[in-house]
């Protein structure tokens, strides 16, 4: 049975914890620890917490509530968006997957960054997916940028190459994966 989530629409919330015993597909893990080590690897700051769950989770993966410019920040994958575009009213249950984001940010009077990262290459047409940004971003008041499987290559290079804060490492089997390789 699905659980109940304040500020989510029932259409998009999904259970925050699975069922005991419950395996998690590592494809998904592995995007959310990617999305994780971008969040340090563009913003030098490391979310309290991610959710494992990836595109299946009821809010974004990775948020940081302050990248150290005054601003919250939430990294998400665009299989999220993907997943709900053939619903009926998908545009409002994609909104609706940040409206607590949105809450959040104007409760702490900050800007809202929604950044979308496509990391497998394998979405096309990202011309439509760009245009959808410059909606979600009028709908939501907020900044919302597409990124690309090249550019998260870029950074994880770059984000190698100055070397993974052991905290990070600690947490994140590919920022301690990317550091191993790295020595």
């Amino acid at each position: 049975m699905s659980q109940k989530h304040f500020g989510v629409p029932a259409a998009v919330g999904k259970p925050r914890h699975g069922a005991p015993g419950q395996v998690i597909d590592p494809a998904v893990l592995r995007e959310s620890w990617t999305l994780d080590v971008l969040a340090w690897a563009q913003y030098g700051v490391m979310a309290k917490k991610i959710d494992v769950h990836g595109s299946h989770a009821a809010l974004p993966p990775v948020i940081l509530p302050d990248d150290g410019k005054g601003r919250t920040v939430a990294l998400d994958l665009l299989a999220a968006l993907h997943a709900l575009r053939s619903r009926p009213r998908a545009f409002s249950q994609m909104a609706g997957r940040y409206a607590p984001l949105v809450i959040g940010a104007q409760d702490r009077q900050r800007p809202l960054v929604l950044e979308l990262w496509q990391l497998d290459g394998e979405l096309e047409d990202l011309e439509k997916w760009q245009k959808l940004a410059e909606q979600l971003a009028t709908y939501l008041r907020a900044e919302v940028r597409v990124r690309t499987h090249v550019e998260a290559r870029q950074l994880l290079r770059e984000a190698q190459a100055r070397g993974l804060p052991e905290e990070l490492q600690a947490r994140n089997p590919i920022a301690w994966a990317l550091a191993e390789v790295g020595k």
